[in-house]
């Protein structure tokens, strides 16, 4: 969950995305998204993602439900076998996507797969579809893998996040891992109060931590 939205913020969010997908009859699994105004304590619709999206790993963590199950079992049965008192949220989840990108430009990093190990132990998901030899493109996104940790708190999963990255060994291209872990590490990314300008006004800081 975010840090720093109320639950009167949140049950706002998720009324309104209800009262969305009944208008359009929207029988599917998919993302409905807002952005959230902090100082005016307001939110706006912004776009539905009528498919699976990255980020779904970190509901099934939560939740514990097998969303991919869940999309099929809509698409061949036509309904879904949940009720809404099913889907019980526990603990805290945090993804991130490890990418063959120079972390200071962010510019693609091609090349071929050397070594590879991904961190492991309770709480850690690792989605990726790359191993040794396998060749990172310019042509498309230089997605290597994503990171999922989960645990009972936003503090305790930060921590777990910090030694998973620090687990990782991919060799034969440059990652974005050194960016990640500068952005956790930042005192306002931390606090939960970090906004969309967060790069903006930060990047000094996450270079430094980036160059050390």
């Amino acid at each position: 969950p975010a840090p720093t939205l109320t639950p009167e913020a949140r049950r706002g969010i998720l009324e309104d995305a209800v009262k969305l997908a009944e208008h359009l009859n929207y029988v599917n699994a998919g993302t409905f998204e807002f952005i959230y105004d902090v100082k005016r304590g307001r939110h706006y619709f912004m776009e539905i993602n009528a498919r699976l999206q990255v980020e779904h790993t970190v509901t099934e963590m939560v939740t514990g439900i097998d969303i991919v199950r869940e999309q099929l079992v809509i698409g061949f049965e036509g309904a879904l076998d949940l009720k809404q008192e099913d889907v019980v949220l526990r603990g805290h989840s945090i993804e991130v996507r490890i990418n063959a990108e120079n972390p200071l430009t962010m510019l693609p990093s091609p090349g071929v797969i050397k070594a590879y190990r991904e961190p492991g132990g309770f709480g850690v998901r690792g989605d990726s579809g790359v191993d040794v030899g396998v060749e990172v493109s310019a042509e498309y996104t230089p997605l290597v893998a994503k990171l999922i940790v989960w645990a009972p708190t936003r503090v305790e999963a930060l921590k777990k996040l910090e030694r998973a990255l620090s687990e990782y060994v991919i060799v034969g291209v440059q990652t974005n891992i050194p960016l990640l872990k500068a952005i956790i590490e930042h005192t306002v990314f931390r606090e939960g109060v970090h906004t969309t300008r967060f790069f903006a006004d930060y990047w000094s800081d996450l270079e430094k931590k980036i160059r050390e």
